[in-house]
């Protein structure tokens, strides 16, 4: 806006002094064929940026440019619905003949008396624990792996054994833990410390 005006100011002037040197050339015939010069100044140094015009009109679109690196992958999406059922396999190869001895009452028989046995070896490998490191009295088993604990660590221990730190409740309770600890040599009873 500023400039528009110093454009203005300028040309005004320049009518000015056109008009004078108009008037002076009638008076003078003398220097009829003559042309009036109109000196300017020096160039003055320019002045300050205007303000931004209006935008103007949208431009064409340009070129597709390059493609830019690929992003990280985004979250799964929702799972969709399930697909048809597939066809049915091919029939797999027979299997051997299976013996025919006796009926059902036969194998049940039989598988008691897997049981049993299986029972009974697990018996005697129970007893077997128990005279080498514990003592049983009544449904309670009494055991040690022979080093000495706090409290704490000691029900830590035996909680990840599946079992509790040892509270005698009877004098069968108490005397079978006094044989624990004799076996160990040890002069304490471990739950008193």
């Amino acid at each position: 806006m500023q400039s528009v005006q110093l454009s203005a100011f300028l040309m005004l002037g320049v009518f000015i002094i056109i008009a004078t040197t108009s008037s002076d050339l009638q008076k003078n015939t003398e220097k009829e064929n003559t042309c009036p010069v109109v000196t300017c100044g020096a160039a003055g140094a320019n002045g300050l940026p205007g303000r931004d015009g209006r935008d103007g009109p949208k431009g064409e679109k340009g070129d597709l440019g390059l493609q830019g690196p690929r992003g990280l992958q985004g979250l799964p999406g929702k799972v969709g619905p399930a697909g048809l059922k597939g066809d049915k396999g091919s029939e797999g190869t027979k299997g051997e003949k299976g013996s025919s001895e006796g009926d059902g009452q036969q194998s049940v028989q039989s598988m008691i008396e897997k049981l049993t046995t299986l029972q009974d070896n697990f018996n005697k490998l129970k007893n077997a624990f128990i005279f080498s490191v514990g003592k049983e009295v009544g449904s309670k088993l009494f055991v040690t792996d022979g080093l000495e604990y706090n409290y704490e660590t000691a029900r830590r221990v035996c909680s990840r054994a599946g079992g509790l730190v040892a509270a005698p409740r009877t004098a069968d309770e108490n005397h079978a833990l006094q044989e624990i600890v004799s076996k160990h040599d040890k002069r304490s009873l471990p739950w008193n410390n």
